[in-house]
């Protein structure tokens, strides 16, 4: 994302442990949003297997209206903790280094506003499962 928009962190933030984990954390949310949005039509694809929601049906034991409630809970604990560490780290930034998280909160944003209106994810598009 830096690169992409001409700067370059610098790798010692890069690697510290707090901002990695915001990083992976941001990985994270994009992924689970697009499984969440993706789910009917990999469904009719292929049967969802590589699925967050998939998977929690799977290991709950339970129907997908539960497993959306509990993606719900963990997608939502997950943004809770991406902003407190944001909090946390934002006094020890560059000015890079924000930029670079505010870049993650948009791609977190865009990735859903996409999913959103994309022809892709139209359930009137795709047959009932």
């Amino acid at each position: 994302m830096d690169v992409g928009v001409g700067y370059e962190l610098q790798h010692d933030l890069l690697v510290r442990p707090g901002f990695r984990e915001l990083v992976d954390i941001a990985v994270d949310l994009v992924s689970w949003d697009n499984d969440l949005y993706s789910y009917r039509k990999e469904t009719f694809d292929h049967g969802a297997m590589h699925n967050i929601v998939r998977a929690l049906a799977d290991r709950h034991q339970c129907g997908l209206d539960e497993a959306v409630r509990r993606y719900t809970a963990l997608h939502d604990a997950w943004v809770e903790r991406f902003l407190a560490l944001e909090a946390r780290l934002a006094p020890t930034l560059t000015p890079e280094g924000a930029r670079f998280v505010d870049g993650m909160k948009d791609w977190i944003r865009g990735n859903i506003e996409f999913s959103a209106v994309s022809p892709r994810f139209r359930e009137d598009l795709l047959p009932a499962p």
